[in-house]
């Protein structure tokens, strides 16, 4: 956006520059689910309106120099952006190449006109709108997107015009456990937390239809990183035994393992099922482990952790994920086994020496 420079503009940002710095009562490093978002939205608007600029040019020399740089209101993917109730973006704190450029027609995959909605959420007085949007922590995600929960406060009156202050967050981009964490720890205090977290992130998956969650979970949840870490994996089923997906192993999707049984006649997708139901348990079972060969028929010991998620058509899904126990498989003796084994050889041995 091309702005000419006006002396009453000027004097106005000698002035801004004057005064410190305002800090936001939920900084953007603090910034992490819904409560948190609307707090640090509404924390903005009343920057603003204490700043009570003169006009769109006052407004924007404010936002870029107290939303713009890193600290109280930027870290990482989370930043302010203002719009015109048009679509117009007046300022943005993650991509300065937006600020002109008119979003009112943009669709994201999932075909929400993103800028509209969220106009309408902000002339209803504030609320939240999801939808898909490039991360900017995310690699190779400009054209479809990252998921995204964006809140807008009530619209901003400056100059006789209406500006709409939001920012939003990025679900499940930052987990506070790791898949490589549940691998290192074998815990399953930790496994519990993982997957809750998991389920978390999936609060985005409200306003979309199956195909679109689906898309978000395979983005999500199948690369390798925080969630998905060798044998640790993130699998969702339905509530009538079918895998919707399996960030281990694609090929299980789509199919309906309710009837099956491991080695020890364990109905595990019905177990996980239903600890699910009760809101969340553990269920111990063989299967196959990606990262071990000849596993496949009978499988290896594997603890997992399930719980309920609700899904955009109404029904339920069980989301998931497990350790495999340090046995490779049910025929292989346990490392510690193995251990006193040596060693009470080498005992014997030492002792025939002594004779």
């Amino acid at each position: 956006m091309i702005r000419l420079p006006r002396i009453g503009v000027a004097v106005q940002a000698l002035v801004l520059c004057a005064l410190p710095l305002p800090a936001a009562a939920d900084d953007a490093a603090h910034v992490t689910d819904r409560m948190s978002l609307e707090a640090f939205v509404k924390d903005a608007r009343a920057e603003v309106l204490a700043a009570d600029p003169a006009d769109r040019d006052a407004l924007y020399d404010f936002a870029d120099m107290t939303f713009r740089p890193m600290g109280a209101w930027r870290d990482g993917p989370i930043y302010v952006y203002i719009l015109l109730t048009d679509g117009t973006v007046v300022f943005h704190g993650g991509d300065q190449s937006l600020e002109g450029v008119s979003l009112w027609d943009r669709r994201d995959l999932n075909d929400t006109l993103y800028a509209q909605e969220l106009v309408a959420a902000a002339r209803r007085g504030g609320g939240f709108v999801t939808y898909w949007f490039d991360n900017p922590d995310v690699a190779d995600d400009d054209t479809v997107g990252s998921p995204k929960v964006s809140y807008v406060a009530d619209l901003l009156l400056v100059d006789g015009v209406d500006y709409l202050i939001g920012s939003g967050i990025y679900p499940g981009a930052d987990p506070e456990v790791t898949a490589r964490e549940v691998e290192s720890s074998m815990s399953n205090s930790v496994l519990q937390a993982f997957v809750e977290g998991a389920r978390d992130a999936t609060e985005i998956l409200d306003a979309m239809d199956d195909d679109v969650a689906y898309n978000f979970f395979d983005t999500q949840f199948r690369p390798a990183g925080d969630w998905r870490h060798r044998s640790i994996y993130v699998f969702v089923l339905t509530d009538d035994g079918v895998i919707f997906f399996n960030g281990g192993n694609e090929s299980l999707e789509g199919q309906n393992l309710w009837d099956d049984e491991d080695l020890n006649g364990t109905l595990f997708v019905q177990e996980l099922i239903s600890e699910a139901q009760m809101g969340g348990g553990f269920v111990e079972y063989y299967f196959d482990n990606p990262d071990v060969q000849g596993d496949e028929d009978d499988g290896s010991l594997k603890t997992s952790f399930a719980t309920l998620v609700s899904n955009p058509s109404g029904t339920n899904w069980i989301i998931g994920s497990g350790y495999y126990h340090a046995t490779n498989t049910p025929f292989a003796p346990p490392l510690a086994y193995l251990i006193l084994a040596a060693l009470l050889a080498g005992a014997g041995f030492l002792r025939r020496r002594q004779r």
